[in-house]
C-alpha cells in the first residue's frame, strides 16, 4: 500500500536554505493512524525557488522516507517471524509446530 497525503498528514517546520547543500531543509512530522513520525528532509533547489514547489518537494521526501522505513519494518517483522517459526519447528524442540 502506498502512502500519500490522504492517509498521512505531513507538517513541516519552517524550511531553511542550506547553501552548502544547495537545498532547502526542514523537519517533517508525519501523522498516520494515530502515530507520529519525524524525518529530516531536504529538497535541492535554488535559494529563490517558489515556496509551494519547495514545500511540495519536502513533503514528498518525507512520504518517501516514511514508505522506506515502513518497508524495512515489515521486512524485519517477516524475517523475525520466519526465524522464530524455524526454531520452533527444529527437531531439538520436538517440532511442536509441525
Amino acid at each position: 500500500m502506498s502512502i500519500n497525503e490522504m492517509t498521512a498528514i505531513v507538517t513541516l517546520s519552517q524550511p531553511v536554505y542550506n547553501p552548502e547543500a544547495t537545498a532547502f531543509e526542514a523537519k517533517a512530522t508525519l501523522r498516520e493512524s494515530g502515530a507520529e513520525f519525524a524525518y529530516r528532509v531536504a529538497f535541492p533547489a535554488a535559494p529563490h525557488a517558489e515556496f509551494e514547489i519547495v514545500t511540495k518537494g519536502l513533503k514528498t521526501q518525507a512520504l518517501a522516507q516514511h514508505a522506506q522505513a515502513r518497508e524495512r519494518t515489515q521486512r524485519f517483522l517477516r524475517e523475525t517471524v520466519r526465524a522464530a517459526t524455524s526454531r520452533a519447528n527444529s527437531p531439538a524442540l520436538g517440532g511442536f509446530l509441525a
